[in-house]
């Protein structure tokens, strides 16, 4: 039952006002957090019907550059 909660502390699923640039279905956020502090959180956008994944990171780089 610890390591269920740990687990879920560890992994985060949100949904998203975004939509999805091939479906237009719903996106939500995946990541997780590293145990190590040096690392960073790693984190993604994902569809729930297509299954489209894009890196946070490069859709903030997209946003930035428009």
């Amino acid at each position: 039952m610890m390591q269920r909660r740990i687990d879920s502390e560890m992994n985060k699923e949100i949904q998203l006002p975004l939509s999805c640039p091939i479906c237009k279905g719903r996106m939500i956020l995946v990541g997780y957090h590293e145990s190590l502090q040096v690392l960073k959180t790693r984190c993604w956008h994902t569809c729930r019907h297509c299954g489209f994944q894009r890196s946070v990171d490069e859709f903030k780089k997209a946003l930035l550059t428009v």
